[in-house]
């Protein structure tokens, strides 16, 4: 009864002033339109960060590293100790040649398939990498590297 009071009562005043209907509803339809908006652009920012965030690290959750370097023989201990263990070697270092400084970074391709962020194969299995050299890191060995670190 009281509803349809009103929904005369409104019929009436927005039959003399249609403008002021068709404002009204072009406001509620742009509110809505920039809230949506809104949302679907954080989500998609969140979205691409977290992207982002994985293709520079993979899928890495621990890292050991020290200030002198960790010996490479660390790794193949851990390998041989937890052989179930997903871990990969990530050896950074600086390398000089005839007075010019490069950044050398040593990856194991086999090891580094579960994190896929060395390119590897797309459909590459998760467990049981058949790794002949457990330590097999590729690193420059050249004197003259000052830091190394590994992440696993």
């Amino acid at each position: 009864m009281v509803a349809g009071i009103l929904a005369k009562s409104s019929w009436q005043y927005y039959k003399k002033h249609p403008l002021q209907l068709v404002l009204s509803v072009l406001g509620i339809m742009l509110g809505v339109g920039i809230v949506t908006a809104v949302l679907i652009t954080n989500h998609s920012s969140q979205r691409a960060f977290a992207l982002s965030t994985e293709a520079l690290h993979g899928r890495t959750t621990h890292q050991i590293t020290a200030a002198s370097g960790i010996s490479n023989s660390i790794y193949t201990e851990l390998r041989k100790a937890q052989p179930d263990l997903v871990a990969a070697p990530v050896i950074e270092g600086f390398a000089a040649i005839d007075n010019t400084v490069f950044s050398v970074l040593g990856l194991d391709p086999f090891a580094e398939l579960p994190f896929n962020r060395a390119g590897g194969l797309q459909g590459a299995s998760r467990g049981g990498n058949d790794l002949s050299n457990k330590g097999g890191s590729s690193s420059s060995n050249n004197s003259n590297q000052s830091d190394s670190s590994s992440a696993f």
